[in-house]
């Protein structure tokens, strides 16, 4: 897909946009809503194909970062894709982290005795894992210090470029 292309497909569908509501099809036939519909969808799989081919070119041209010498600014940033987590070694690490936050008093378990904060928090967290998925949530472990490159094989994931 071709510059020429996208700014065609981008000024259709801002035409489209545009357009008065009183012009529009208020009552369209199932054939033409369905038509739409698919249409809008081939629309956003080339758009979205188109913004990762130039968002790869922004990435391996100007490189991560913000960029304001290009015209209007913009920052080139580069995911992560996490795969086969250290879930114990995740655990090992967060459940202190955690429990020296809190101001525990006293919690009692269902015998009767007394827990330590590191063990109430242990439990919680296992029972978070048990209905979790695969993955953490990285920013959760973030706010506690750890560095979730370091409990998960990691991969170059998807380029994105913003406009502050």
């Amino acid at each position: 897909m071709s510059v020429h292309d996208v700014l065609e497909l981008l000024e259709a569908v801002t035409t489209w946009a545009n357009t008065p509501e009183s012009e529009l099809d208020r009552e369209p036939t199932i054939d033409n809503a369905a038509s739409i519909v698919r249409a809008i969808q081939q629309a956003r799989r080339a758009l979205s194909l188109a913004e990762d081919v130039y968002a790869e070119f922004l990435h391996d041209t100007a490189g991560r970062g913000l960029h304001e010498q290009y015209g209007p600014p913009f920052e080139v940033r580069v995911g992560a894709n996490r795969k086969t987590w250290d879930h114990a070694a995740v655990v090992a690490s967060l459940v202190p982290r955690i429990a020296e936050r809190l101001e525990l008093h006293v919690v009692v378990n269902s015998d009767g005795e007394a827990m330590s904060s590191v063990d109430v928090v242990a439990a919680i967290v296992a029972s978070f894992r048990e209905a979790s998925s695969d993955g953490w949530k990285v920013t959760g472990l973030r706010a506690f210090g750890l560095d979730p490159d370091e409990y998960a094989e990691t991969s170059r994931g998807r380029v994105s470029v913003s406009f502050p």
